[in-house]
């Protein structure tokens, strides 16, 4: 799931907030025929959520949340509640600059 138009979540009032997050699962709902279980941020950057904005996408029922931000963690933090996976958007990056983003990740002490 990743909203009904795209909109920067932090910008939504209340009520297009749950619009965005609840019209979007039940439209993949009915059309996969399977619960939506993961919801990938629009934009995905820190100034595009906030906590409340986390915690409501948990409360629709999403159990895996994705942001576009490099967020360092420990591989036990996976199993927490409000645990933020980390993504990237593969575009046209050479195999190198790939293998950077997904290890920047787990590079914990440096702030990239």
């Amino acid at each position: 799931s990743h909203s009904t138009d795209h909109y920067r979540m932090n910008r939504c009032t209340e009520a297009e907030l749950s619009t965005q997050i609840v019209e979007n699962r039940d439209f993949l709902k009915d059309l996969l025929k399977t619960e939506i279980e993961h919801f990938a941020i629009p934009f995905g950057k820190r100034e595009d959520y906030s906590k409340e904005i986390i915690v409501k996408i948990y409360a629709s029922g999403h159990k895996f949340i994705y942001s576009t931000n490099v967020i360092p963690f420990e591989t036990m933090e996976i199993t927490k509640i409000n645990f933020l996976f980390p993504r990237i958007g593969v575009l046209n990056h050479t195999p190198e600059e790939l293998m950077f983003f997904v290890n920047r990740t787990f590079l914990k002490k440096y702030n990239l």
